[in-house]
């Protein structure tokens, strides 16, 4: 990671390489304006958790329809973004088509809370808000447990911010994943159902 010294806005340079088991490996340059410095670390993990996740998705949509075309456009939608919350609309607007979900959100640790980050059906964070609240405290719950974390629970266990943003947004499945980069959990994504086939794959 780089810091213009010259630019009028704090910019923030990464490149990384980025890697794919069925094609030839390459390297990935993003600009961003506007992250605080505290957060360039987090930024940082976040594009390596990508670059893992993007190959899994690759791997899957190859071994179920033959081509890639649908994972392809998703980094494409990534790769042009002009923000880091343009580039996480993007992927999670992906995954909630992709997997049939009402919304998918996307949250980064932010000290003992979480920031949120994007949704898949909005364009704005509704600061302050309901939804923000429970949206942000499910992700904190399943942070604070170190877990993914899977509503209606598979076994009896007590998870009331889940239970809540169910109840207030009427989802009839939530599933929580935990996002690590060498074994530091990060961030969080939310996928919410309310026809019951939201899946584990």
């Amino acid at each position: 990671p780089v810091e213009s010294l010259h630019s009028p806005a704090p910019v923030f340079r990464i490149a990384h390489h980025i890697h794919n088991t069925r094609k030839r490996p390459g390297p990935l340059a993003v600009e961003l304006t506007q992250v605080p410095r505290d957060q360039h670390a987090g930024v940082v993990r976040l594009i390596e958790w990508g670059n893992t996740c993007l190959d899994r998705l690759y791997r899957q949509e190859c071994n179920d329809t033959g081509n890639d075309s649908q994972v392809t456009e998703a980094i494409r939608r990534i790769l042009h973004a002009d923000s880091l919350q343009q580039a996480g609309m993007a992927l999670t607007c992906y995954l909630a088509h992709h997997y049939g979900c009402e919304r998918v959100s996307l949250g980064l640790r932010k000290g003992t809370g979480v920031r949120l980050l994007a949704l898949s059906d909005s364009t704005q964070i509704p600061a302050r808000s309901g939804l923000s609240r429970h949206l942000a405290a499910a992700m904190s719950e399943a942070l604070a447990e170190n877990q993914s974390l899977d509503w209606p629970a598979r076994e009896p266990r007590s998870i009331p911010a889940h239970l809540a943003l169910a109840e207030a947004e009427q989802n009839t499945r939530i599933l929580t994943f935990v996002l690590r980069n060498a074994g530091e959990a990060f961030a969080a994504l939310t996928f919410e159902s309310q026809n019951s086939a939201l899946t584990d794959n």
